[in-house]
Parts: C-alpha cells; structure tokens; sequence
C-alpha cells in the first residue's frame, strides 16, 4: 500500500541508490530523478538498474532547484565510477533548503581517509575480505557495504522525516559504505574487558555450515538448534546413535570448524544417499528447517515466492524484487495520545517514542536496537525461560544493547494485563514469532488497539504471511541457501558457502527498523495505526536486488563469484602480491586499459567486457612478482583505484581515533563482561539531530522489571504481589 507519503528527488547514483529508490517508489513515494547529464553509468553495471529506478518521473539538471524548492527529501552521493563528475554540497543544499531532508550516500564513516566509494575497495580496506578463510582474503559476494549503507540511509531519511514534522525542520543524514558494512558484522567485530568463553564463541573462520551434497549432486541446508533436534536429524537419517533427547544441536568450538555445528564425519555418509527434495521434505516433516541449496534467481519459480508477492514486473516488462515490507493502514485513532514524540535534538529523533519488543534470536529484537539507537525507549519483554543464549552472546548484545528488560509470564492471566498496560504505554509493539502466535498471546494488531487505538505493530515472519511456507519457521542459514546467496559466495565449480555472520537476520532488522519508522511518519501525518509486516525470505530475496529476470526469461545480474573468490571480473578483483593482498577497481574501459598498460598486459582487448579469466591470470603473474606497497604506487600512477586488504580489520578499527569519533566504534559498560567496544554504534549521522548521548549495555533478563512497573504506576506492595506469584521476576 502507498504509506510513504513524500516527494523526493534523486540525484544520486549506484546499488544502494537503486535500492533505495525501490523502496521508496514502492512504499509510495514520488520520486523525481535526475540522473547525470552525460547518462548514469550504473545502468551498464548492474542488469537491474533501470528497473529498480523505473517507477520515477524523469526529469534534467536545469530544472533541479524548482523541484528542491518543493520537496521533502534529496538523495545525494552514492557509488563512484570512474571519469563522472556529479557531486552535490549537502551543506548548501540543507542551507538553501531549510525543510529538506539531504540524505548523503559516501564511502568512509567522516572524518575517515577518503578513497573510491566502491564495494570492493570498501571490503578490501576494512578487511572484512580476510573474516571468511584463514587461507586467503575472499570478496563477499553479497554486496554488504552497498546494501548496508542504502539500509541505514533509508532509516536516517525516515527519523529525519518523522523529527521534522514535529520541528518544521530539515537536515543532512550521512550514510556509508563502511557504517553500511558494520550493520552486518558487529558480532564479530567486538571485544569484551572481562570476555569469557560464552562471550568469545562465534563461529570461527573455516567453518563449514550443515550444507551437504546429495546423491543427485545437489546441495541442502538444514539447521538445528530447536529441541530434540539432533534425534530428530538422526532419526531421518537412519543413524542409529543413541543422543540426549533434550540436545538442540548447539554449536561447539570443541570440534574445530568443520564440525561447528554438527559432527559432519557421522551425518555427511548418510545425507550422501539420499536424493537432495526427498531430504529436504523430510527433515521439514520432522520439524528442522531444511532448504536446497539454488542458484540466483532459481527460486523465483517456487510456488510460495510466486504466492507471497515477492516479485514484480517493471514498466520495461523485466522483473525484480519487491520491498519485502507490508503494511495494512487502521482507521484514524481517537482520543488523547499517552505519549509522542518529542524533538529534543539532544536525545535522538526519536525521543519520546516507547517500543515493546516481544522478539527473541536477531531478527525482530535487532530492529528495536536501531530505534533505541535513535533515541527510543525500548522495552524488552522477555519469558522466564528466555531463548536468548541459544542465540550466541554476542548476537544477543548486538541485538539487544540500549534496552531495558523485564520478564513476563504471558501465560499467566495477570502477566498477559500486564503486557496490556505496557502496551497502553507504548508507540510500538515489535514481534518476530511464529504466525498465529501473537493472535493466541493476545498482542495481535487488533487486540493491541483496543488498548492503544494509534499503536505502530511490526510482525516479523520467516517467509512471510501468505503462500504454502508461511506457517513454517525461518532460520538465516537456510534463506542464504534458498535465495542464491551460497550458491554465489561458493564460485564456480566449489561447494556453497556460508559468511559466518547471520547477515539475512540483520539485514531483516533493518528493514523492520525502517517499518517502524515509516509507519510512525504515516501515523504523525494521519492518526492512523499502521501494521507493518517483515520476512526473512524477503530480505534475502532483496539482498540481491541486483538480479533481474529480462522480458525474454534470461536471469542476469547476480554472477557467481569465480573459482577463487576473489571476484567477479579481472578488472574488479582481489590479487595476491609477493607479501599480501590488494583490491583492483578499474571500472571503466578506459581504467581498465590503463591497468593492462601499467601490467604490460598486451593482449587485453579494448573492451573491459571482453576480458577473460586468461587476462586475470596474467594480471595475477604479474601482481605477484610485486609487494604490495610497489602494486599500489604503480597503479595508483596510472590512475588504477586500488586498496590494501586489511589484514588487522578489528584490531584496526578498535584503535582508530577516527572511528570512535564518528561512532562508528562505540564503548558501553557491562556489569559482567566491564567495558565492550564494537562496531553497533548508531547507524548514521545527522548534521543536526543528536543519537542518545549515553549509551546502554545490554540487559540482564527482569533487570528493569521494578522499575518498569513503577513507572506504570504500581506501588510496593502491588509489585512484591506480582512477584509472588509468578506473573514476573
């Protein structure tokens, strides 16, 4: 439905302006774009450009300052190619503009050394290109910065949107590849004063997930982790071990990374004779999520894809993917609001906002900790046997850092009037469980809004509300496996691979963040409540937003990488040098000819498109003959872009002083573990809105509980009743 109500003009360029472009156009926006004079580059880049920007009116650079005068946001910046000259001065245009919204798109955190605003280049430099192997740097081929930097763009255009109509007043958002980026790897990039082992345990580089190749030659991807799950795999498997009936599968660093999250030595000869679709249909039967491992787009054909309306068909006849967001609009709220936002510029965008988060594992909970870091007060509701640690500790930090938390019997009948006037408090209420699960708890939409008429509601799925899968639980791993994405980080001719960051959890986090925000922005504009709904299975599926299926049937767009990981053309790769490793950018065909010339490469043919791997392997030769710091000033000179792979990518971070200005690199102190450092600082800035000044660190299960239910009113006596029988600890 249209709940985006504003007018934007785009004179930004790349994948993450595309991206944002299609969420905006696809929520409803009216988007005016003005692409560079001399045409936009990215449109040969990516397949799926144009249509990702298709749904916008078209119009010049001449005619830029009459639309800017009338609009309500302008997006700038985003990715560089080489030879295009089309930048725009935020200051200025936020100076000329006082109510515009400037939303930045750039490369480096401020204050940060400049360089390209190029994916690549971005993973190279933070070295998240060294965070997968032990052997060698690999790129991610999911394009983390990228989407990661339209993600927290889009959620600092919207807390700007929401502060502005309370202030009347606009301001620059500044979003970035490398903030982008460190939305998807915090729980790696971190370190605790006191760590233990519980805090320490994440998987290790070299892990291999539960990925199998079948008789047929197909792959699968099935998790464990849910209870009985490991009788359960054996007993579909016709292992005949004897196991605790209570063991869920947990991950143990004790069998070193190839056996991280399952014995592979005993399950891998039983899993080898079985055909991949029987398999997967049984491990479903027996309630363990299990999916086959597909191509790019392979699984656009699935009846529950087709069903869920996950896809859309563009002007030009090319299909994409849609917005993986939903919202159903209630009729206007009456009577007197309990709270509302309030613009206290020092406290964050969205002071005086409450949120109810009812979320467990990543996914939903990791929304609520991006509106907390911009200044709501979320509260964590939690059952007295709380799920949390099964999620990693770290995970559960990034996760829920900045919260309170209280602990509620929801099944007790005063614990479910408590969640009631909680919810009578509150702005939002945020869930991730299981469809039908919020209707039998009492939190649904409808219930809520009988005790809070103008409440927001974010219900996050596994594979979404309608089609034959909706009932089923999602897990990350298996929508990375479903939706391309290990087909691709594999290469040609390799196994599938799984990134050892939940990056489809977080992203999913993300994009309920932006949920929230928008519906809050519908709701200030309306009075109306908004029920918002999210998918695992839509983020993954938008996470290759680049992919498009062409009116004549051919997929194209989302390549796999090559056989060595290390990219996806000669000319954009990684490369070893006699001591390390570099990232190569050279994009156009001219750069590209510069880089043969400086290689003394004399075949490389004119057109960049027309070179071979046979090209990356004489690149590779020579590259190899030269250290690093000789590579870079060679290229450099001949105008090449090229980066270092950080091979230190925490250690790096941790101990810049830049990063820890910019927040990009937060401290918050932990009663157990003492101070925590990490990467899940806020996920933007904002030239005139301050995030919260102090910051949490995450709550110990109930240890709000008192004070939460002081603030709704309750006495001594009436919270030691509460306590006694159970309704909450």
């Amino acid at each position: 439905m249209s709940i985006a109500s504003l007018l934007v003009v785009d004179l930004s360029v790349g994948l993450a302006s595309a991206t944002m472009v299609k969420m905006l156009t696809d929520s409803g926006a009216r988007v005016i774009r003005i692409p560079p004079t001399d045409g936009d580059p990215f449109a040969a880049v990516y397949p799926a450009y144009e249509s990702l920007k298709a749904d916008t009116q078209q119009a010049v650079l001449a005619e830029r300052d009459t639309h800017l005068a009338a609009t309500d946001v302008c997006l700038i910046g985003g990715e560089d190619y080489p030879g295009l000259q089309w930048q725009f001065d935020a200051k200025a245009l936020s100076e000329k503009y006082p109510r515009l919204v400037v939303v930045e798109l750039g490369a480096y955190a401020p204050g940060a050394r400049t360089g390209p605003a190029v994916d690549l280049l971005v993973q190279a430099r933070t070295g998240v290109v060294n965070e997968q192997l032990t052997g060698q740097p690999v790129q991610l081929a999911v394009a983390m910065p990228s989407y990661g930097a339209a993600l927290t763009g889009l959620i600092g255009l919207w807390a700007a949107a929401i502060e502005r109509e309370r202030s009347g007043k606009g301001q620059i958002v500044f979003a970035s590849l490398q903030q982008g980026l460190s939305l998807f790897w915090s729980q790696v990039w971190m370190e605790a004063q006191r760590a233990d082992a519980l805090f320490d345990k994440l998987p290790p580089k070299d892990v291999q997930h539960l990925i199998f190749e079948c008789a047929d030659g197909d792959y699968l991807h099935f998790v464990l982790g849910v209870p009985n799950a490991l009788a359960k795999l054996y007993a579909v498997l016709g292992i005949q071990i004897a196991v605790d009936p209570n063991e869920r599968g947990i991950p143990t660093l004790a069998r070193g990374p190839k056996s991280y999250f399952g014995d592979r030595d005993i399950i891998e000869p039983a899993i080898r004779g079985r055909k991949r679709d029987e398999l997967v249909a049984a491990l479903n039967a027996a309630g363990l999520a299990a999916e086959p491992v597909l191509l790019p787009g392979e699984a656009w054909s699935e009846a529950h894809i087709l069903a869920g309306g996950f896809l859309s068909e563009s002007k030009d006849g090319a299909t994409t993917v849609n917005t993986p967001l939903r919202f159903v609009m209630g009729d206007a709220a009456t009577g007197k609001r309990t709270t509302g936002i309030v613009p206290v510029e020092t406290n964050g965008t969205l002071s005086g906002i409450r949120v109810i988060d009812f979320g467990n594992f990543i996914a939903g909970p990791y929304a609520s900790k991006l509106l907390s870091d911009l200044g709501a007060d979320v509260i964590r509701v939690e059952p007295p046997n709380s799920l949390a640690a099964l999620t990693g500790m770290r995970n559960t930090y990034v996760s829920n850092r900045g919260k309170r938390s209280i602990i509620i019997d929801m099944k007790a009948p005063e614990g479910l009037e408590l969640v009631r006037k909680l919810c009578a408090s509150a702005d939002v209420a945020t869930h991730n469980f299981r469809m039908g699960v919020d209707g039998r708890l009492g939190i649904d939409p409808q219930s809520l809004r009988r005790v809070r008429p103008d409440i927001v509601t974010l219900a996050t799925s596994g594979y979404g509300s309608v089609g034959p899968k909706a009932n089923d639980a999602g897990w990350d791993m298996v929508m990375q496996a479903l939706c391309g994405h290990e087909a691709r980080a594999g290469g040609r001719g390799n196994p599938p691979l799984w990134y050892r960051t939940a990056f489809v959890d977080f992203a999913t986090g993300a994009f309920g963040a932006i949920a929230v925000l928008m519906s809050l922005h519908a709701r200030l504009r309306t009075g109306a409540p908004v029920a918002a709904e999210n998918s695992l299975l839509g983020s993954a599926l938008f996470l290759m937003a680049e992919l498009v299926r062409l009116p004549d049937g051919k997929l194209t767009g989302a390549p796999l990488l090559n056989s060595r990981r290390t990219g996806f053309h000669p000319a954009e790769q990684l490369y070893r040098t006699s001591d390390g490793w570099i990232a190569i950018a050279a994009r156009s065909d001219d750069m590209a000819s510069n880089l043969a010339t400086a290689l003394k490469i004399v075949e490389a043919p004119t057109a960049r498109a027309q070179w071979t791997d046979e090209i990356a392997e004489k690149i590779a030769a020579a590259l190899i003959a030269l250290t690093n710091d000789e590579a870079v000033r060679l290229l450099e000179s001949a105008g090449v872009w090229v980066e270092r792979c950080n091979e230190g990518a925490w250690p790096s971070l941790r101990d810049n002083a830049d990063a820890r200005r910019s927040g990009l690199v937060v401290a918050v102190e932990d009663a157990k573990y003492g101070e925590i450092l990490s990467t899940f600082g806020a996920p933007v800035q904002f030239s005139r809105s301050n995030v919260r000044g102090a910051l949490r660190s995450t709550p110990q299960p109930g240890e709000h509980t008192r004070e939460i239910l002081g603030e709704l009113g309750m006495g001594g006596e009436a919270i030691a009743a509460m306590f006694d029988s159970g309704a909450v600890r």
